[in-house]
C-alpha cells in the first residue's frame, strides 16, 4: 500500500498513519519505530531505523506487521507528559517497565495489519489474518512497523474496511463506549437516548465524530461545538446544532438552548462552566483526567490520594450543579468495545472519519501543526 499524501487539516487530531512496507516478507531482526525521547511541549520524536523487532514473550500474544495506525489527541498529550508519572508507576507495577527505562517510548494506540506469529495459547487467530485493535495505555507502541499485542486487544478486520479505515476506529470507539456504557446510569445508556439532549463539546476530532454517530443512533438530540471548518462534517454525521468552539459568545449561545441530559466534555474544561448547562439529575463526562497531572512517582500513597481527590471533586460538582453522575473517561482496550465496534461497522451505525493520511516519518511535523 503506497503512502497517500493530502493536506493536513490543522486543529483536527484524528489522522491516519500509513506504513509503506506491506510488501515485506518475513520478520526482520531490526525494524522502524518512531520513538519519544523527551517529554514536554517540545517533546522530541525521533525515527529509529534499527530498533530491535519486538518479540512474543507471553503465550497469548500476537506479532503483527503494522500497516496503519492513528494519530489521536492522546498521543499529543502523552508527548507533552500528560499523566507521565501515573502511567510510569502503573507500568512498573504491571512489570511493563524497568526502573530508569521510561524513555525512549513508542507512542500510538491503534493498529491494523497482518498476523506474522503468535504464542502457543492463541486460539482466535492464525498467521496471515488481517487484524485491527487498540493497545493498552501502559504499553502503546503502534508507531512502528511491527508490534506485539495481546490477543484480547485484536479482532479480525472487517473486510469492508481498508487498513487505514480500520486503524482510525478502535481508540476513539473505546473512549466513547467506555463513557456511554456506564452501568450506573443505564437510564441514559446510548441505546436508550430517544428524546435526550446531548452536548458534545469539542466534537471535531476522532472521539467527537464517533460520539455523534453513536448517540444519534440511539435517538438523542445532539448539539456539538467545534471549529467552524468542521460544521459541515458534523452535520453530515447527524449533529442537530453546531456552535463555534472558540467563540467568545459560546456559553451565551448554549445557555439560550434547553439544558442537557448528558454533556461530553472532550477537552476537559476544569472551570466547571459547562456544568451550569446540565439538567438536574443529568450526567457530565470529562475526557481529561486533570487530577492525574498532580501525581508524582515519589508519593507513596499515590493511588489512595488520587482516588480520594477524584471522589471529592466529583461529589463537589454533583452537589453544586445537581448532576446525578460525574465521570472521568478512561480508555483501555476491552473485548466488549471491539466486539460492539464490529457490530456498529457491519450494521452501518458507524462510518470511519479519516481527516488526513500521512506517513510514519511525517508524524513529528504533523504534531507541530
Amino acid at each position: 500500500m503506497q503512502s497517500m499524501t493530502s493536506q493536513f487539516v490543522r486543529g483536527l487530531r484524528q489522522v491516519a498513519v500509513v506504513y509503506k512496507r506491506k510488501d515485506q516478507i518475513g520478520v526482520p531482526s531490526l525494524t522502524r519505530a518512531l520513538e519519544l525521547t523527551n517529554y514536554g511541549e517540545w517533546g522530541k520524536l525521533e525515527m529509529s531505523y534499527a530498533k530491535n523487532c519486538p518479540q512474543i514473550t507471553r503465550p497469548n500474544q500476537l506479532l503483527v506487521r503494522n500497516l496503519a495506525s492513528s494519530l489521536n489527541r492522546h498521543d499529543y498529550e502523552m508527548k507533552d507528559g500528560y499523566v507521565q508519572a501515573f502511567t510510569d508507576v502503573c507500568r512498573k507495577t504491571a512489570g511493563e517497565l524497568s526502573e530508569g527505562y521510561e524513555l525512549p517510548l513508542v507512542l500510538g494506540r491503534d493498529f491494523a495489519g497482518v498476523v506474522m506469529d503468535m504464542g502457543p495459547d492463541v486460539k482466535w487467530f492464525r498467521p496471515g489474518d488481517e487484524v485491527f485493535g487498540c493497545t493498552s495505555n501502559l504499553k502503546p507502541g503502534c508507531f512502528s512497523d511491527f508490534i506485539v499485542v495481546e490477543q484480547t486487544e485484536a479482532r479480525l478486520k472487517p473486510q469492508s474496511l481498508s487498513f487505514v479505515e480500520a486503524a482510525s476506529l478502535p481508540y476513539v470507539a473505546g473512549a466513547v463506549l467506555s463513557s456511554c456504557c456506564q452501568e450506573s446510569w443505564t437510564k441514559m445508556y446510548y441505546k436508550n437516548m430517544a428524546g435526550k439532549r446531548v452536548l458534545i463539546h469539542g466534537a471535531g476530532g476522532g472521539v467527537g465524530t464517533m460520539a455523534v454517530q453513536l448517540l444519534k443512533s440511539g435517538g438523542a438530540h445532539v448539539t456539538t461545538t467545534s471549529l467552524s471548518r468542521t460544521f459541515k462534517l458534523l452535520r453530515s454525521l447527524g449533529s442537530d446544532e453546531t456552535l463555534a468552539f472558540r467563540s467568545k459568545e459560546f456559553i451565551v449561545d448554549v445557555e439560550v438552548l434547553d439544558k442537557f441530559d448528558l454533556i461530553l466534555d472532550i477537552p476537559g474544561h476544569s472551570d466547571g462552566s459547562l456544568l451550569n448547562l446540565i439538567k438536574r439529575g443529568g450526567c457530565y463526562i470529562s475526557f481529561k483526567q486533570r487530577l492525574y497531572e498532580n501525581v508524582t512517582e515519589e508519593d507513596p500513597d499515590m493511588f489512595f490520594s488520587l482516588i480520594k481527590d477524584i471522589a471529592v471533586t466529583k461529589a463537589r460538582f454533583r452537589m453544586k450543579h445537581g448532576c446525578q453522575y460525574y465521570y472521568y473517561s478512561y480508555t483501555d482496550p476491552h473485548e466488549f468495545y471491539l466486539d460492539h465496534l464490529i457490530e456498529f461497522i457491519e450494521d452501518g451505525t458507524i462510518v470511519p472519519v479519516v481527516q488526513d493520511v500521512i506517513g510514519l516519518e511525517d508524524i513529528p511535523s504533523a504534531m507541530k501543526r
